[in-house]
C-alpha cells in the first residue's frame, strides 16, 4: 500500500529520448559518402578519356615560330686576382670590386640587376721538377706546395638597353674586370610573342592533319585533345670583337625565335 503514495522522480515521468548514433558511426558514414564522390568523379573522367581514344582519329604535331630582335642582355663579369698571401689577393680583388661597381652605378645598372654568381678563394700548386723530386728522399719535399692565392668574385649583370651593352663591357673592363663571358640575349616580354608562336603551332597542325585525311579518303573532324610542348629558343650567338681604343665594343646580336610545339588531336569522319 505504501507503494502507491511513493512521488514520483523526474526520471519517471521525462518522454522517452531517442538513441544517440554514435560518434565514430557519424564519421564512418560521412566519410564513405566522400570515397564513394571522390571515386565517381575519376571513373566519368576515365570514361570520357576512354570514349575519345575509341573514336577513329588522328595525331599530329604541329610548330610555330616568330623571330623578334632582342631588347636585353645578360652578361657575366668578374675579376680574378693572385697574391702570396690570402688576404693580400682578397684586399686586391675587393679593390677591382669596388670600382667595377662604381662603373655599374655610372653606367646606370640598378642593383636588382647585379647578383653574385660566383665568390671563392682558392690556394695556387706548384710542383717540383720531377728530375729534382728523385734527387730528394724525404716525402715532404715530394708533395706540391702553395705558392700563392686566388680570388675570384664574378658577377651577373642584366643591360636592360642592349644598345649600351658596348658601352657597358668598355666600362667594367676600364674599371678592372679582367673576366667577362656568358652573354646571353632575350626578350624582356615575350607573352604576345609566344601567343602568336602558339597560334602558328596549330595552323601548323590542322595543315598536316587536313592533308593526311585527304590521303585517306576522310573527312577531319573536331578537335579532340591538345598539348603544348617546348618553349622560346634563342637562335645564333654573341659575336665579340675588341676595337681600337676610344670605341665601343661591337656586338651582333642576331635574332631571338620565339617557338612553341603543340599535339592535337582530331576526330575523323567518313567522306561522302
Amino acid at each position: 500500500m505504501l507503494g502507491k503514495y511513493l512521488p514520483r522522480t523526474a526520471s519517471d515521468t521525462a518522454p522517452a529520448r531517442p538513441a544517440s548514433v554514435p560518434p565514430l558511426a557519424t564519421a564512418i558514414g560521412f566519410s564513405s559518402l566522400i570515397v564513394a564522390a571522390i571515386l565517381t568523379f575519376p571513373a566519368s573522367a576515365f570514361g570520357q578519356e576512354q570514349e575519345i581514344d575509341d573514336l577513329p582519329s588522328i595525331s599530329v604535331s604541329g610548330e610555330g615560330e616568330v623571330q623578334s630582335k632582342p631588347d636585353m642582355a645578360a652578361i657575366s663579369v668578374g675579376v680574378v686576382t693572385e697574391a702570396e698571401s690570402a688576404k693580400q689577393a682578397l684586399e686586391a680583388n675587393n679593390e677591382a670590386m669596388q670600382r667595377l661597381f662604381e662603373s655599374l652605378d655610372q653606367m646606370q645598372i640598378e642593383d636588382k640587376d647585379r647578383q653574385t654568381v660566383r665568390f671563392d678563394i682558392s690556394p695556387q700548386y706548384r710542383r717540383e721538377d720531377p728530375r729534382r723530386q728523385q734527387l730528394q728522399q724525404d716525402d715532404a719535399s715530394r708533395q706540391p706546395r702553395i705558392v700563392g692565392y686566388q680570388v675570384t668574385n664574378q658577377l651577373r649583370i642584366k643591360v636592360r638597353r642592349i644598345s649600351e651593352l658596348g658601352n657597358v663591357l668598355d666600362a667594367v673592363v676600364a674599371a678592372g674586370s679582367n673576366r667577362v663571358e656568358g652573354i646571353q640575349f632575350a626578350v624582356d616580354n615575350q607573352d604576345n610573342l609566344l601567343d602568336e608562336a602558339r597560334k602558328a603551332a596549330i595552323e601548323d597542325a590542322r595543315r598536316k592533319a587536313q592533308l593526311f585525311a585527304k590521303a585517306a579518303d576522310v573527312s577531319l573532324g573536331r578537335v579532340l585533345r591538345i598539348q603544348e610542348r617546348g618553349g622560346a629558343q634563342p637562335v645564333g650567338g654573341p659575336r665579340m670583337m675588341m676595337m681600337a681604343e676610344g670605341r665601343s665594343t661591337p656586338i651582333a646580336s642576331g635574332e631571338q625565335t620565339i617557338s612553341a610545339q603543340v599535339d592535337v588531336v582530331f576526330g575523323l569522319k567518313e567522306s561522302r
